[in-house]
């Protein structure tokens, strides 16, 4: 929302009225109404970008502006000189930094000035993530939430080139951490991984610097997380832990140790995390007993503690079933939260939607909800892929060239969202922080497009941007929060 600033000016001779602004100065003011600015309240940019701002000056102003000096300050700091204000912003993040646009009219020395926030962001603070293959080699591309795209921007940060086959991405924090969360991306060779700053996307590790002596053997990394003091790497052969310094906010301050969490298990690659900001659990599904299980504080793979779950819906345990979808899926009061997961029975290929709580204070209790069949399932592809939604009671299916929504509270028919068309297929799809807003890679032919697709009801399957000819093979898309905090 714009505001006209009725700007004060400082009058030698006569004084009407005395204000101090520790970054401006000590002034003797007076309003003067033909001297107006139109300014934002508040302006967003990115550390490395453009800030660019064309104020609307009144026709005093513009009849006369050759006889105005103009100064821009952040902080005290003069970053243009220009009527129109064109700078590189170098500095901290940081949000509502107080600002000003100071004048000066030469002629009689009289200085106006209106002031403004300016919310400084990390350059990749959040956006899409955009992971597959192109031209042979892996490829992760970025779409920034302002919509500015960034093609294979691993390389063009590191100089080089993604190793391996790309695997999945996700992202984790310490608790109550003020610090962008890092970035973990997955390769399909053991042992490949690397860690990623969340802020300016420069490799801060691989698997050759995590461990303590040599890298284990047959490690094929899936995922990483971080809980209260404690880091989790999953992979295909187990669980490796370690500390961490939350207390310092310092990532990869230890090393994993090359000895795994013993236990016959194996965990899928379908997973999700607790309550990012007041959880401390990891909720993954174990392919050996067909069971939900946990990970928390106490460095172990346990079951789910179903002591209060007396009537129970559906076991967590021995469900004969593979995995399909698993998240978090809203608050349960004020300790606990709703998970989703969609399950395919191994014996009759019957897809049924899950939905179970965990609460308390402490260590985390289970309590099955409801379990139904989904509906509609036989028009399903059978590499169909789940996304639940946060904090809306749906799931996203895609089949093919087709979205639906489904609603797993009332278990409704899926709803058709969007047909690409004969010939497409979606090779990829998640769902913003929001809700609101999913982004797809879709192949056409031997290319594939990204594109961002309005998920509002109203809305509903709306293009609201597209970059042709991303990549040669999808395999993730992932959108990145960056802040902890904006999950809260």
């Amino acid at each position: 929302m714009k505001k006209i600033v009725n700007i004060t000016y400082i009058l030698l001779a006569t004084v009407l009225y005395t204000g101090c602004y520790d970054d401006l100065g000590n002034y003797e003011y007076a309003t003067l109404p033909e001297m107006s600015i139109k300014l934002e309240e508040q302006y967003t940019t990115f550390i490395g970008d453009e800030f660019v701002v064309e104020p609307e000056f009144s026709k005093y102003i513009l009849d006369n502006q050759d006889d105005f000096s103009y100064e821009w300050l952040v902080k005290g700091e003069v970053i243009s000189t220009e009527k129109n204000c064109n700078a590189i912003i170098g500095l901290t993040p940081k949000l509502y930094q107080y600002s000003a646009l100071r004048i000066t009219e030469n002629s009689t020395d009289r200085v106006a000035y209106t002031t403004f926030n300016l919310q400084v962001e990390s350059q990749f603070k959040n956006g899409w993530m955009i992971l597959g293959e192109k031209d042979g080699k892996s490829c992760l591309n970025y779409l920034r939430s302002d919509n500015k795209y960034y093609q294979n921007l691993y390389k063009a940060i590191n100089n080089e080139d993604l190793p391996g086959s790309p695997g999945q991405i996700n992202e984790h924090w310490f608790s109550w951490s003020s610090l962008l969360g890092q970035i973990f991306i997955s390769f399909n060779e053991s042992p490949y991984y690397v860690e990623l700053d969340g802020s300016s996307f420069n490799k801060m590790a691989t698997a050759e610097t995590e461990f303590v002596g040599a890298v284990p053997e047959n490690l094929n990394p899936y995922y990483a997380y971080s809980v209260d003091k404690l880091d989790y790497l999953v992979s295909e052969n187990g669980i490796y832990t370690r500390p961490n310094d939350s207390y310092n906010s310092a990532y990869q301050s230890y090393k994993y140790p090359s000895y795994k969490l013993p236990g016959d298990y194996k965990l899928s690659r379908k997973n999700t995390r607790g309550d990012i900001v007041f959880g401390n659990e990891i909720v993954a599904f174990d392919e050996k007993s067909d069971s939900y299980l946990m990970m928390d504080t106490r460095g172990i793979l346990s079951e789910m503690n179903t002591s209060y779950d007396t009537e129970p819906v559906f076991s967590p345990n021995d469900m004969d079933a593979e995995i399909l979808g698993i998240n978090y899926a809203g608050a349960k009061g004020w300790s606990g939260y709703y998970v989703v997961g969609l399950v395919r029975e191994k014996g009759s290929g019957q897809i049924k939607v899950q939905r179970f709580s965990l609460s308390g204070w402490g260590l985390k209790t289970f309590m099955s909800e409801s379990e139904n069949i989904l509906p509609g399932q036989d028009q399903l592809s059978a590499n169909a892929q789940f996304e639940v939604c946060r904090n809306r009671p749906y799931v996203y299916i895609t089949s093919g060239s087709k979205l639906f929504r489904y609603n797993h509270i009332e278990n409704t028919q899926p709803v058709e969202v969007k047909d690409f068309g004969a010939g497409s297929e979606i090779q990829a799809f998640s769902i913003d922080l929001s809700g609101m807003v999913g982004g797809v890679i879709l192949k056409t032919g031997s290319v594939c497009d990204f594109m961002t697709l309005d998920l509002e009801i109203a809305n509903e399957g709306n293009v609201l941007f597209h970059q042709e000819n991303v990549l040669d093979q999808g395999v993730s898309v992932f959108y990145k929060v960056g802040d902890l905090w904006d999950y809260y």
